[in-house]
């Protein structure tokens, strides 16, 4: 179902991939990564992988295990990106409010990461930081201050870009 909206919404745009696009609509909880090779993904080519918006929604186990499958699939040269917000979210003053009412929702967010860049390259990853305001996620609508990505103490949602790099 989400797929099929977000198909026709670039239908409607008119928007044609510069690249090789597959669709596989998976289950993550069964054998994904085989329906993803079978719909012809090629494990030995360098892909991008974006996993934005579901990482909050599983726990941490799931969530390492998702990321050392995808870098299992992963060639070098390869990107990844997905959001993630640091264990002091879930708790903080400044967005428990929130936290909760995602929970009271029905969607509790539960998946955390407090160092990301140290946990991808523990995958063989080169990853980097940003949240929403700073200058590479700034469209102008992000009204609050924003924390550096590395001031402790403070809730974070960061935006992590990594390339699968050769000899990490």
């Amino acid at each position: 179902e989400v797929l099929a909206h977000k198909e026709h919404i670039l239908s409607a745009a008119g928007a044609t991939p510069a690249c090789t696009r597959q669709i596989a609509g998976v289950d993550l909880t069964g054998d994904w990564q085989g329906a993803l090779v079978k719909a012809g993904y090629d494990p030995h080519s360098p892909s991008v992988w974006l996993l934005e918006g579901i990482l909050f929604y599983l726990s941490n186990e799931s969530i390492a295990k998702l990321l050392d499958e995808v870098t299992g699939l992963a060639s070098t040269g390869s990107w990844l990106g997905f959001d993630i917000m640091n264990s002091l979210t879930l708790t903080h003053p400044l967005t428990k409010a929130w936290v909760d009412m995602q929970a009271n929702q029905g969607a509790p967010w539960i998946g955390t990461m407090d160092d990301p860049v140290a946990f991808m390259k523990e995958r063989g990853w080169k990853a980097s930081l940003s949240q929403a305001g700073q200058p590479d996620a700034n469209h102008g609508r992000w009204p609050y201050p924003v924390f550096p990505t590395t001031l402790p103490n403070v809730p974070h949602n960061w935006f992590v870009t990594a390339e699968k790099a050769a000899g990490l």
